[in-house]
């Protein structure tokens, strides 16, 4: 049984959340027993659906979805695994797989997603407080580093995997290279590499998707795209992070969902799906809603299929739950490809926007302003190709996401003539 101290914040001030208990089991089975502080109580807000805010335990069957918002990514577990390994063989013991809370307590406290914070011992250290996060200056060095890793992610050479640990164990992103990166402001940014392997420019194509989702009244993080060793890296700033550097509590919508398996389909709709999860919690919903729905017509009009419910999240403001910034916007140029998160049933492109438009209501819209929204969403993703040259995309790629960006106009053209 390992004993976890909770922390964060309020209102810039320290305050304990409660106390976690996690019993590792045998094949992956775990249990995790967690009791808010009582001031938490009184003061706090549920940092978790399934942790309702009273001081009687919590027992539940693996790690708190809230603390798997605060572990690292696919990408950072890979790190920590490997670092694993390099302790093992240097100790001369055999490498485990490490549990839940290993990968929990072991990323980089200063780039955790979020607002939690963790130690072991009521007066000790925070877990992975050391980290030594790099600064923009040495993006370079990390894409290198994210290249020597992906061709041989079992290489004996440390030095790669060393370079990225401190900067690449607790953000967004999936598998997908990445590493925190300080600015010259001292704001925290998130540096999203190429992989090896891609078959488009996917920094690239995510800052044209992030430039559109703002040209449609999205909110989006703020945004650089730089060339860096003859390739793109998109920067992006940390939405949960203030410009002075307070962090901001967030959560995944599946945590929200409580949907453990991220293999399961989910549905912006229907009785059980994100929206009625959302009118929920949010501190403003008929703000929220709007934005949601527009923010799935917008993953249907640019093909964004991998919309799976850790690509969407809230962030607390001013003690409520309010949408997250769009992140992780992918467009893919399979236009046969279901997508993660479906709209009312419908899985595949050529029924979404109908779906979509069936459930309006369940996102504060009536008909007309529906359309409205659609049109308003297609009409940012016209000249998504200026943008993309302008941004350095090559013709070939171009071509290749064409009918991700232009194969639903006629559809869209005929569901406006119509009024839905």
């Amino acid at each position: 049984m390992v004993a976890i101290i909770v922390s964060t914040t309020i209102d810039g001030e320290y305050a304990d959340v409660g106390d976690l208990l996690f019993t590792p089991g045998p094949s992956g089975t775990h249990s995790a027993r967690f009791t808010y502080d009582p001031e938490f109580v009184r003061r706090g807000w549920a940092i978790d659906p399934a942790l309702p805010l009273d001081p009687a335990p919590h027992t539940l069957r693996g790690l708190p979805l809230a603390f798997e918002d605060a572990s690292p990514d696919t990408w950072g577990e890979l790190l920590l695994q490997r670092a694993e390994r390099n302790t093992a063989a240097e100790t001369g013991r055999d490498s485990q797989r490490l549990t839940p809370d290993q990968f929990l307590l072991g990323a980089s406290d200063i780039t955790r997603q979020g607002a939690l914070r963790f130690r072991t011992e009521q007066d000790g250290p925070y877990l992975g407080e050391d980290a030594d996060v790099p600064t923009i200056l040495d993006v370079g060095q990390l894409l290198q580093a994210s290249v020597d890793v992906a061709e041989n992610p079992h290489s004996a050479d440390w030095e790669p995997f060393a370079k990225l640990l401190g900067a690449g164990t607790s953000a967004l992103g999936g598998a997908r290279p990445k590493a925190a990166v300080v600015g010259e402001d001292g704001a925290l940014w998130l540096a999203k590499f190429p992989r090896i392997g891609d078959q488009n420019d996917v920094p690239l194509w995510e800052m044209v998707a992030l430039d559109i989702a703002e040209r449609a009244g999205l909110r989006v993080p703020e945004r650089q795209l730089i060339d860096v060793l003859g390739r793109k890296v998109l920067l992006l700033q940390r939405f949960d992070r203030t410009a002075g550097g307070e962090r901001i509590h967030y959560m995944s919508t599946r945590t929200l969902m409580g949907t453990r398996d991220l293999g399961t389909f989910a549905d912006y709709g229907t009785r059980t799906g994100i929206a009625t999860r959302l009118a929920r919690i949010s501190g403003a919903s008929r703000d929220d809603l709007p934005l949601l729905w527009k923010q799935a017509v917008l993953n249907v009009l640019i093909n964004n299929t991998d919309n799976h419910l850790r690509n969407h999240g809230l962030v607390l403001e001013d003690g409520h739950w309010r949408l997250a910034p769009v992140f992780d916007l992918d467009p893919n140029p399979d236009v046969g490809t279901q997508f993660n998160t479906h709209f009312n049933g419908a899985a595949y492109r050529t029924t979404a926007l109908r779906g979509l438009l069936d459930i309006a209501a369940q996102f504060d819209l009536r008909p007309a302003p529906a359309i409205a929204a659609l049109g308003e969403v297609h009409a940012a993703v016209t000249g998504w190709d200026t943008d993309a040259r302008a941004y350095g995309a090559r013709q070939v790629e171009i071509d290749l996401l064409t009918a991700a960006f232009t194969g639903l106009d006629e559809t869209v053209g005929r569901l406006a003539t119509s009024g839905a």
